[in-house]
């Protein structure tokens, strides 16, 4: 999956999705469709329920945005 500008989302990216209605900061957990994923949050077993990634938000906390999604993410930092 990738931003709104074209980057390429990274297991671990710092990310912010903004609407209209809040600003929610998160970390990118899981990479559904590459199988990789942060400690415990194996999330694979979505490939065949839509894919898309994992994002533990500070407030929203767990959320599965789908490839399909018109969610802007921005990106924030990448952990090294």
């Amino acid at each position: 999956m990738k931003y709104f500008d074209g980057t390429q989302i990274e297991l671990g990216d710092r990310v912010v999705w903004q609407t209209s209605s809040f600003v929610e900061s998160g970390l990118v957990v899981c990479l559904i469709n590459q199988g990789k994923y942060i400690d415990d949050y194996d999330f694979t077993i979505l490939q065949n329920q839509g894919g898309g990634i994992m994002i533990l938000f500070d407030q929203l906390g767990l959320v599965q945005i789908f490839e399909d999604d018109e969610v802007e993410l921005r990106f924030i930092s990448r952990s090294p």
